[in-house]
């Protein structure tokens, strides 16, 4: 008897998992997208900081393609994308 060999069901990854919530301006406005002011850095409510990095992949039906997104990626709406700026490790010495 051959071997079941099931089908894999990918499924698109959910794109809440990469929104940015409440985050706040932490540097100069460069730009303006859909009335809405485009700052440099963005701080999250745990004090991550992110650099804008573009415009949010979509499909199109309009939806956010988060498979377009690279590592550290998310997305603000209105559809734009900060990378999170990654935090230096200290030495003690």
């Amino acid at each position: 008897m051959p071997g079941f060999i099931p089908l894999q069901h990918h499924t698109e990854p959910d794109v809440e998992f990469f929104r940015l919530h409440n985050a706040k301006p932490d540097g100069a406005v460069v730009a303006r997208y859909r009335d809405h002011a485009v700052c440099d850095v963005m701080i999250d409510e745990y004090g991550q900081r992110y650099v804008f990095a573009g415009l949010a992949p979509r499909r199109r039906d309009g939806s956010y393609d988060v498979k377009g997104l690279k590592t550290g990626e998310v997305i603000l709406e209105p559809g734009l994308i900060y990378q999170l700026i990654p935090v230096k490790a200290r030495r003690f010495t």
